[in-house]
């Protein structure tokens, strides 16, 4: 410091001593400047933090830390010569917190851990539309952020040279983020953003009473009544509830003596994946599953889910619906990747479940087991193959818990042979249904005309033909 004067220049000298200029720079960075005092303080000090220090290892006597003191100008010189000896750099930043083997094994598996998941949400897909990374939400042509720059342009050029009065913005010259898809209403025709809290927040401030506030609430952003429907539609109901109109018979079937038509939608979310196992693993539980349970003549009918539907009905509104509740990322799927989301977020991603399909077919067919796959809906398929094999067979089971296939089974047949079997849930036993003893009173039978007439309509592929 007492030639800090000779060894700077003369304008930088008057900045430091008089102009209060004391940060110093080691990098470039932009964060990187230390105030002078301090600067002082980490190079003397960094010695007395390494090992072997003052500040490590055993206790000091007043003699022991006089010495260290006194030579710690000489020894200052000396490591940092053999430092730059051994191009070595013994320091402490927030990027290197310690050196041991712990810690750098550590490091290296998060960082694969890091390199996976990229490797399954690449930041920078080659897509021709909007999509968040987070959540799989895709955009359509209302969506218009990634101009937002060009917009704030065009709106910044409309307002120089005009006073405060006569600015005015419009609505269609707004950015529209991704969260117009889920968080907007019709109004006028157009989409219009809806922040539930900053439109109460406004609400809050302009109302002068509270009898205000509730004349304010007395209107709804709804154009439909809230109590039939919801903003995906008509309210869905339980159809699970059907089950209390049929009859469970009493007997007791052998699933591993049967042949058995298994629901592959059902089957998908049966077998739980379990944490840290790859595709293929998963694939394999799928195999066993089935094997286990009832056998490898087991017959396994799984939906189609093609790029484009073609089909317009009430299936396809119902997986928009499910798409709609559970919004869920695609991921690329192999033999030896690890899913990095749970198991019904994966399952709710058509694309995911047609990759998973597919994969799972394979593994069937290497193993044995008979497998089918239908255009769009499994239902009509399941039914027909469960009718076509009571001619061959004695017994035929249908696997599921979809009350719609007990209801066509019904319609399509009113065989002994044909059986049905809702799979129980922890300590719930299985039900088990027979075609020809199901339905019992005409109260029953009202019922399900009733609902045979909406299937009818969901389901008009299915040609319900009975014998005399």
């Amino acid at each position: 410091m007492t030639t800090l004067k000779e060894r700077m220049l003369p304008d930088e000298y008057e900045k430091f001593t008089s102009q209060g200029f004391f940060t110093i720079r080691r990098t470039d960075k932009f964060w990187s400047g230390t105030w002078t005092d301090m600067t002082i303080e980490q190079s003397l000090m960094k010695l007395m933090k390494s090992r072997g220090g003052v500040t490590h290892g055993r206790g000091v006597s007043e003699s022991v830390l006089a010495m260290w003191t006194l030579g710690m100008v000489a020894t200052q010189n000396i490591c940092e010569e053999v430092e730059r000896f051994c191009n070595v750099s013994f320091t402490t930043s927030e990027q290197h917190v310690e050196l041991r083997t712990s810690r750098i094994n550590r490091d290296n598996r998060n960082v694969n851990k890091l390199v996976s998941w990229f490797q399954q949400h690449c930041p920078f897909p080659e897509k021709t539309y909007l999509m968040s990374l987070s959540t799989g939400l895709v955009g359509d042509d209302r969506i218009n952020c990634h101009n937002a720059e060009e917009i704030g342009e065009v709106g910044v050029a409309n307002v120089v040279g005009k006073d405060f009065a006569s600015i005015t913005f419009k609505r269609k010259d707004r950015v529209k983020p991704l969260e117009v898809m889920t968080s907007s209403i019709p109004v006028e025709g157009e989409s219009v953003l809806i922040n539930p809290t900053s439109l109460f927040q406004r609400i809050s401030i302009v109302k002068q009473s509270d009898e205000e506030l509730e004349n304010f609430l007395s209107y709804e952003l709804a154009p439909y009544p809230l109590s039939l429907f919801n903003e995906n539609g008509m309210r869905k109901g339980t159809k699970s509830a059907l089950y209390k109109a049929f009859q469970a018979s009493d007997q007791s079937l052998d699933l591993k003596n049967s042949i058995v038509v298994v629901d592959g939608g059902f089957l998908l979310h049966r077998v739980v994946w379990g944490k840290g196992i790859s595709f293929s693993n998963i694939c394999n539980k799928y195999v066993n599953y089935v094997i286990a349970n009832y056998d490898s003549t087991a017959t396994v009918v799984f939906d189609g889910y093609p790029e484009v539907s073609i089909v317009r009905g009430t299936k396809q509104y119902e997986r928009n619906r499910r798409s709609r509740k559970h919004v869920s990322t695609t991921l690329d799927i192999s033999d030896n990747l690890v899913p990095s989301i749970s198991q019904e977020n994966f399952l709710a991603n058509p694309t995911n479940k047609r990759r998973l399909i597919g994969m799972l077919m394979d593994k069937f067919k290497s193993a044995h087991v008979s497998f089918k796959q239908a255009e769009e809906d499994e239902d009509t398929m399941i039914v027909e193959t469960a009718v076509d094999l009571t001619s061959q067979h004695d017994s035929v089971v249908v696997v599921g818990e979809d009350i719609d296939l007990l209801v066509l089974m019904i319609a399509s047949s009113c065989s002994s042979k044909l059986h049905f079997v809702k799979p129980g849930k922890g300590k719930a036993s299985h039900q088990i249904y027979t075609c020809s003893t199901a339905l019992t009173n005409s109260m029953i039978l009202e019922t399900f005309f009733l609902f045979m007439l909406s299937v009818a309509v969901t389901r008009p592929q299915l040609h319900l033909v009975r014998g005399k």
